[in-house]
C-alpha cells in the first residue's frame, strides 16, 4: 500500500505508475489529471517550441531505443490491423486522389518509373505480358528483352531528331 501525494488516499501499488526504477508519488488518476493540465499550459506550449526540446527529440529519434520501439510497434498486430483499415478507408482514397493531382506526386511517379524500368521485375512483367510463363523466363531472355527495349528507345530518339 502507498499514499498518493496529491489525493492523500492510500492505494495498492498497482495504482501507481513506474518512473524508471521507482513508483510515481501520485496515483495514476492524479498523475493523468496533472499531465492533462500541464499539456494545456502555456509553459508546456513554450517548451514544445523551444530549441532544446527539438534538439532532444532529434537525438532521441536517432537512438537505437527509439528505432527498436518503432520496429516492435510496426510488427504488432494492432498496428497492422489499423493500417489495413486505413488503407481501405474513404479518407485514404480521398487523400490519394488529391495528392495524385499535385506536382510533387507527378514528379515522384516520374522518378519511380525511371528506377522501375531498370529493374529485373520490370522486364519479367514485360515478358509475362507477352505470354511467357514464370518458368520460361530465363536470365538470357531478360537480357534480350533489355536490349530490345534499349534499341527501341534509341531508334525513337533518332526518329525525333530527324
Amino acid at each position: 500500500m502507498k499514499t498518493c501525494s496529491k489525493c492523500k488516499h492510500e492505494k495498492e501499488l498497482s495504482e501507481f505508475s513506474k518512473q524508471g526504477k521507482y513508483l510515481s508519488s501520485k496515483c495514476k488518476p492524479c498523475f493523468y489529471e496533472y499531465n492533462k493540465k500541464y499539456k494545456q499550459s502555456d509553459a508546456h506550449k513554450k517548451y514544445e517550441q523551444s530549441e532544446s526540446r527539438k534538439e532532444s527529440q532529434k537525438k532521441y529519434r536517432q537512438s537505437d531505443a527509439f528505432k527498436e520501439s518503432v520496429k516492435k510497434h510496426r510488427q504488432s498486430n494492432a498496428f497492422k490491423e489499423t493500417r489495413k483499415k486505413y488503407s481501405q478507408s474513404d479518407t485514404r482514397k480521398e487523400y490519394e486522389k488529391k495528392y495524385n493531382q499535385t506536382d510533387a506526386a507527378k514528379e515522384s511517379q516520374k522518378k519511380h518509373r525511371k528506377k522501375y524500368i531498370k529493374t529485373e521485375k520490370y522486364f519479367k512483367n514485360r515478358l509475362k505480358s507477352k505470354g511467357f510463363k514464370d518458368n520460361e523466363i530465363t536470365p538470357e531472355l531478360i537480357e534480350l528483352q533489355k536490349l530490345s527495349i534499349v534499341t527501341h528507345r534509341y531508334t525513337q530518339q533518332l526518329n525525333q531528331v530527324k
